[in-house]
């Protein structure tokens, strides 16, 4: 197939060599110098350690093969540190207008979490609640259907009627802006299509929907000669 062996040549092509990280300086001077160059360092190995070129395959994958790609922003407990995320584009949901993930007026990602997760992160009380409403019988479901809900200043957990949590923006200080890298709160998401209009993020066509055509053409005329033959 002509759309896989496209889409396989081109992700490789896009993803073997990624753009450097460059810290420039604000001050001609020797020691911004070497901060400078001691934070790109830092930064490129950070992206190292994440696996960020591995993770940049499916991004661009997804840009071809789903329209677009996103990436979430996490903060890696384990490791404290900012950790990154690829996030399956089908289980994101936004509105229709938007120039940026900044200006989009929220961002849903459809999350399934078993029943024991559930509880640690929400609490037993409402384990229980969503699992009588959802179940058809005494036994447990595998997993529950939860909606992570973002705006630039709020983030709420929802399954079914049910609101499990719901709090501030937890990447930003509402409290002493001068410790925020930005200027307003924003969501945690980076996405990405090729496509962009003007008014919104996601793209109208993809390359696949412009390819199919063609390789309906070829395999048409595939057809056509092995009948011949």
């Amino acid at each position: 197939n002509r759309i896989f062996m496209s889409t396989e040549t081109a992700v490789p092509i896009a993803t073997s060599r990624l753009p450097e990280i460059v810290v420039r300086t604000g001050t001609d001077d020797e020691i911004a110098h070497q901060d400078a160059q001691a934070l790109q360092d830092v930064l490129a190995y950070h992206m190292e350690r994440i696996g960020i070129q591995a993770m940049a395959e499916r991004f661009v994958r997804d840009i071809i093969v789903k329209r677009y790609g996103a990436f979430k922003i996490v903060w890696d407990k384990e490791g404290d540190d900012v950790g990154l995320r690829v996030i399956d584009p089908r289980r994101i949901r936004l509105p229709k207008y938007g120039k940026s993930v900044d200006e989009l007026a929220f961002i849903i990602e459809d999350l399934e979490m078993s029943y024991g997760q559930v509880a640690l992160f929400f609490g037993k009380e409402k384990a229980d609640k969503i699992n009588t409403e959802t179940s058809t019988n005494k036994t447990r479901k595998a997993t529950f259907s939860v909606k992570e809900v973002w705006t630039n200043e709020f983030v709420a957990w929802k399954a079914g009627n049910e609101i499990l949590k719901k709090e501030k923006n937890s990447y930003y200080d509402f409290k002493n802006e001068e410790n925020n890298f930005f200027k307003q709160p924003r969501k945690p998401y980076v996405i990405k299509s090729l496509f962009e209009t003007e008014d919104s993020l996601i793209g109208d066509t993809d390359y696949v929907q412009q390819v199919i055509p063609i390789q309906d053409n070829i395999n048409k005329r595939k057809r056509q000669i092995e009948n011949i033959v």
